[in-house]
């Protein structure tokens, strides 16, 4: 079985050996620099850890970004227009109602009596 120093693990890992190191000592695992040599049993479960946690940052980098987006669309289109409001206004009749009242003076007999001869 081969054994990996740390500072190797974090160049394959592409990140820093501090922050290996920090997870080893909270697996309980003592190393004392990035120096320090692992089994492979370790460094595979440093490797699963890492991945892990690269993993969840990028999803929630795209979530924020994914927000984010959403955020600056809501805000760059106008907003909604209220409906227009109807032709005619509420109080005042429709045109027919108001025809009829004007055809029915017309077509009523005359209140004044025609003189006849």
């Amino acid at each position: 079985m081969g054994k990996v120093r740390v500072y190797q693990l974090a160049k394959e890992l592409n990140v820093q050996s501090a922050l290996i190191l920090e997870l080893l000592d909270l697996m309980g695992q003592e190393v004392k620099s990035d120096l320090s040599s692992l089994d492979d049993s370790t460094a595979d479960l440093v490797r699963q850890r890492i991945l892990a946690l690269i993993e969840r940052e990028k999803r929630k980098l795209e979530e924020e970004r994914r927000r984010q987006a959403e955020l600056e669309a809501r805000q760059a289109a106008p907003p909604a227009e209220e409906p227009a409001p109807p032709a005619q206004a509420q109080d005042s009749p429709p045109a027919a109602v108001a025809a009829a009242p004007a055809e029915a003076e017309a077509t009523a007999p005359s209140a004044v009596p025609d003189s006849a001869p």
